[in-house]
């Protein structure tokens, strides 16, 4: 990650004096200095205000010349921390031309997208019981819960989504139930986790009930970009089929054979 602090119009600059890097402190919601460049004893010098990223970050800058003063903060891919250093950024800078000159931008935000591409197959557990169950049948109103745990990416306030599709429609719908989230957790690489969970009454209408648990997604479902199923079928529900009766026609005698 490369922030860069440069002045627009350096013609218009007899004299840089100083060029500070500042950053958003997400715990006070202020700007807080982070690395500055000015001249000393005719040499360009590199202070650090924010020692922490100094262990982490690489700062180069120069004001000897107006015409190519700036300041330069790089932080290695693997250095960079989420989502601490996925914030605002401003820069400051004092000099002189026919009079004593002050400037700061206003913030720059820098962010940082991750989509999910890992979720857990769903556990099942009989509402009311204290372990998940290895069943995938189970009698009619049998309500049951369904627990969902996976990658939401880099956004915090991302969910899982849950859908369904049972035996006679032809697209995954999202369920009615209203799910219950657990707090996200963030992992490495700027994803976070969650987990999600609804509770579904089974009816004879689920004779073979397929569910789909997904994040990532950007509009109908199957849409998401980490996705499992799983199957729920009724306990013991049986396709009836009817046998037509074995007819023969005999000399223009009809038999019939059941």
């Amino acid at each position: 990650m490369v922030v860069t602090c440069s002045t627009v119009n350096p013609t218009q600059m007899d004299t840089v004096y100083t060029i500070l890097l500042q950053k958003n402190n997400t715990n006070t919601k202020s700007m807080k200095d982070v690395v500055s460049v000015r001249l000393s004893n005719g040499q360009d010098t590199i202070t650090w205000q924010d020692m922490e990223l100094q262990n982490r970050a690489i700062a180069i800058g120069t004001v000897s010349s107006p015409s190519t003063a700036q300041l330069k903060l790089t932080i290695p891919k693997d250095r960079v921390l989420c989502p601490w250093d996925f914030t605002g950024y401003m820069c400051a800078m004092s000099g002189f031309t026919t009079a004593a000159v002050n400037q700061e931008t206003s913030q720059d935000y820098v962010t940082y997208t991750v989509h999910p591409t890992v979720i857990e197959m769903p556990a099942v557990r009989i509402l009311g019981e204290f372990s998940n169950t290895a069943l995938r049948e189970f009698p009619v109103n049998t309500a049951i819960q369904l627990t969902c745990t996976g990658q939401i990416g880099s956004d915090a306030s991302s969910t899982i989504r849950w859908c369904a599709k049972k035996s006679q429609e032809f697209t995954f719908t999202g369920v009615p139930q209203t799910p219950i989230h657990s707090e996200a957790s963030l992992s490495a690489g700027c994803q976070y986790t969650r987990s999600s969970t609804i509770t579904y009454n089974l009816t004879s209408d689920d004779t073979y009930t397929q569910f789909l648990c997904e994040s990532g997604y950007s509009g109908l479902c199957e849409t998401g970009t980490a996705r499992q199923y799983l199957n729920i079928s009724l306990e013991g529900r049986i396709i009836s089929t009817h046998s037509l009766p074995n007819c023969v026609s005999t000399n223009g005698t009809r038999h019939i054979w059941l």
